[in-house]
């Protein structure tokens, strides 16, 4: 049997709310990654970027959360205020398209994207997005094939 291949990528994947769920989540002492298996390999990110239209949003104590959503499924945003200051967020309501740069973490089971910028972006984008995560994957899966000569 081969053995797993566990690629770390030291930067932002790209990843869809769909492959932000519970199994591809790995937790190592405090540090959160998300797992994904790409052909025969796995890539693991904590930095991802993702994508999506704010569906709602949830002013906690000391966050404010961003339900995004895109093609039938959902994913949090937290926005920390030493992060990213709240009051300069008065544009990102409900029905604003989003690109998210940010962490992968897990508190008491919630899964969410621990933001450290967020972009509005044209729905347009999010197919460009789409393939460009593509390419990314193929990129990073050719970088570590050896090429035969």
């Amino acid at each position: 049997m081969a053995e797993e291949r566990v690629i770390t990528v030291d930067g932002h994947l790209r990843v869809l709310p769909s492959e932000i769920r519970a199994e591809n989540i790995v937790k190592i002492g405090a540090a959160v990654s998300l797992n994904l298996s790409f052909k025969d390999v796995t890539l693991r990110a904590r930095k991802i970027s993702t994508i999506g239209v704010v569906k709602s949003v949830f002013k906690g104590r000391s966050f404010q959360d961003y339900t995004l959503s895109f093609e039938e499924h959902e994913v949090i945003v937290r926005v920390w205020p030493d992060k990213i200051p709240v009051e300069t967020m008065g544009w990102l309501v409900e029905g604003t398209p989003v690109l998210v740069y940010g962490m992968i973490r897990e508190f008491n089971g919630v899964i969410y994207v621990s933001a450290t910028l967020i972009k509005k972006v044209p729905e347009t984008y999010f197919e460009v997005f789409k393939r460009q995560l593509v390419v990314d994957r193929e990129l990073i899966l050719r970088s570590i094939t050896p090429t035969k000569t």
